[in-house]
This record gives C-alpha cells, sequence and structure tokens, in this order.
C-alpha cells in the first residue's frame, strides 16, 4: 500500500481485492467511453474484461482510492512473446510486462496519481524478476508525453490491429 496526498485530498495505492469489480467496472465503461477511445462498454462485456485480465500470468492490479471511492487503477500482467509476435526481439518470455490499463477519474487526473500507480507497478515488476515494461498508446493521446516523462521510448511499432497504436518500452 502507497499513500500520496493531493491538493484535493489523500489518495491510497492499493493492491486490487474482490469486492473491487463492481466499481472497477463502472470506472472502466465511464472512461473508455471518453477520447480518444469513443468505446461503448456494456457492464458485461467490462467484466468479461476485467475478468480475462485476472486470470493472466504474473497480474499487477492497483488500485486507487479517495475517501472510500475508488478512482482509478492500473493493470499490468506478464507479457507473452507469443502474443506479440510483430515485437520479435523486444520480448522475451518473462521478461517484459504488459501495462494493460491505466485510468483515473476525470477530476482527479494531474494530480500525480497515474504516474505513482505506473512506478508502483514499475516496482512490483522489479520485485518479480521483469526487465522491461511495455505500453501501447494513440499517438494522439495524452498518454504520449506521460510515457515520455516516465521514461518509455517510443519503438516506432505500430499494432497491427490498430494501426493508429504505438507500442512503448521503458527498461525497470
Amino acid at each position: 500500500m502507497f499513500i500520496m496526498r493531493t491538493n484535493k485530498a489523500e489518495v491510497v495505492i492499493r493492491k486490487y481485492k474482490e469486492g473491487d469489480l463492481d466499481p472497477v467496472i463502472e470506472l472502466y465503461r465511464e472512461i473508455f467511453a471518453e477520447e480518444p477511445w469513443n468505446e461503448k462498454w456494456s457492464y458485461e462485456a467490462a467484466k468479461s474484461e476485467i475478468k480475462d485480465f485476472l486470470k493472466q500470468e504474473n497480474i499487477v492490479f492497483l488500485i486507487a482510492q479517495c475517501d472510500n471511492e475508488i478512482i482509478g487503477f492500473r493493470i499490468a500482467f506478464d507479457m507473452k512473446p507469443e502474443n506479440f509476435p510483430f515485437l520479435k526481439g523486444l520480448v522475451k518470455d518473462k521478461e517484459a510486462m504488459y501495462g494493460k490499463e491505466l485510468a483515473v477519474k476525470k477530476d482527479y487526473r494531474n494530480l500525480g496519481i497515474g504516474t505513482n500507480m505506473v512506478l508502483q507497478s514499475f516496482e512490483i515488476a522489479r520485485e518479480l524478476g521483469y526487465k522491461k515494461f511495455l505500453g501501447r498508446t494513440y499517438l494522439k493521446s495524452k498518454m504520449v508525453p506521460v510515457y515520455s516523462r516516465l521514461g518509455y521510448i517510443n519503438t516506432g511499432i505500430t499494432d497491427p490491429n490498430y494501426p493508429d497504436r504505438v507500442y512503448f518500452i521503458r527498461y525497470i
């Protein structure tokens, strides 16, 4: 558990627990309906997606909580090279974590909450023996400068299924 103070309130960053599922689903649906994603997730589809994440090997699932309200989350897990054949040479088995999702409620953005969740996920990944962290985002996303500030490097490799999204790598 990690406690941070912002100009708004005290925020606790902790590991996911079973009772977090419903509020995380609602936050997932809310955040990914925004630009640039514009995704309309049903409750059941979001629940299925998150439950699939929970089945991943060495999952790092962090929750940002303020006054008993879940205001953000970070999901990362072992990056299986066979699932990313287009990243040949960048990813070896048990070497890299994939930062799948990072979300912070709109009213709590730009306070360092997302940054702290990412830094905490790096620390956990290091403890698990990982050497790299990869993430993917839209080139026009607000995450691009965040990735840069956190030491990620643009690989220049786009996702074949989503050509407007590019992969970033950070050595941890």
